[in-house]
């Protein structure tokens, strides 16, 4: 089930490797919560990409759910997730789409 999230930091490795922390966002997530917290994270941002995907009528809310994407597929390999700030703007965005099906069903 892992560990706490922010204490990778010389608790990984047995010991063998140096006193340092984890950066990717993925061994983050299992050393925190194992291989379920993992598979719950990776379903969760699946689904809101899908559902962003669903929800994108023209040309200029593909270009933002690409970037998102992109961002997203960077900045998982590099390390953010433990950076607040990223991990809700980058959501609020990819949700930009949905935005516009809300405003249809009330008009």
């Amino acid at each position: 089930f892992g560990y706490e999230f922010f204490n990778s930091h010389g608790n990984f490795g047995g010991g063998v490797l140096p006193n340092t922390s984890l950066h990717a966002d993925l061994p983050v997530i299992v050393h925190a919560s194992g291989l379920i917290g993992l598979t719950l994270y990776l379903l969760m941002v699946f689904k809101i990409f899908k559902q962003s995907w669903k929800n994108c009528n023209d040309k200029r809310d593909k270009s933002i759910w690409i970037f998102c994407i992109l961002t997203f597929s960077i900045f998982t390999l590099v390390g953010r997730i433990t950076n607040t700030p990223y991990a809700i703007s980058l959501f609020i965005l990819l949700m930009y789409p949905l935005s516009n099906k809300f405003t249809k069903e009330i008009t």
